[in-house]
């Protein structure tokens, strides 16, 4: 299955992300604050390849079984509701989105998970090595969660990896110290605050 095998070069793919951002950082940052960067960014990046490699070896295999079993006895929301595959995967990959602004809300609102997501904003500088920042507390937290969804709302393991080869750059360019020139910071801008 593709699935481990993409979450085995997820690390990799990250640092190729991070690396194409923080050379933008570096030549047009947004704030230009003087600070150990390599340091501030070798000490997120050990942290993500940590999680990376937590996430690889215990929940990629259980991943990709929680969705077959969805495919195989055709279990979960989504098959119930007999859609065509096109847009069973925009509903799948709709919904994966939507519990990741849950699960981040939850992260702030609950006592007991904000102790682990602090993490990720205790960071005293924000660049896009700050999108790897998390603790492992929260890796497993997250994962153990998502096996339950995936079977329980049917969402194929493709799906699964479409999100996670998406959410990687997605969310380095929301941390990204990086300046955009004004013809695309304003229709950004709209778009964000018009959603």
């Amino acid at each position: 299955m593709f699935y481990p095998l993409i979450k085995s070069w997820q690390p990799f793919a990250a640092v190729i992300v991070i690396a194409i951002f923080w050379s933008w950082e570096s030549f047009r940052p947004f704030l230009k604050i003087p600070y150990p960067r390599v340091k501030h960014g070798l000490i997120n990046v050990i942290i993500s390849l940590i999680n990376g490699v937590l996430i690889t070896f215990v929940f990629s295999g259980v991943t990709v079984l929680a969705a077959d079993y969805s495919i195989v006895n055709s279990f979960g929301m989504l098959y119930n509701l007999s859609l065509p595959e096109i847009l069973q995967w925009i509903a799948a990959f709709i919904l994966l989105d939507a519990w990741n602004y849950w699960w981040h809300r939850i992260n702030h609102l609950v006592p007991f998970f904000w102790r682990f997501h602090r993490m990720h904003h205790s960071d005293p500088e924000m660049d896009v090595t700050t999108a790897t920042r998390f603790h492992v507390g929260e890796i497993v937290f997250s994962s153990i969660i998502r096996l339950g969804l995936i079977p329980a709302l049917g969402i194929p393991i493709g799906v699964v990896i479409l999100f996670d080869v998406i959410q990687l750059p997605v969310i380095s360019f929301h941390h990204a110290n990086i300046h955009l020139p004004p013809t695309l910071a304003a229709p950004s801008d709209r778009l964000i605050w018009s959603l």
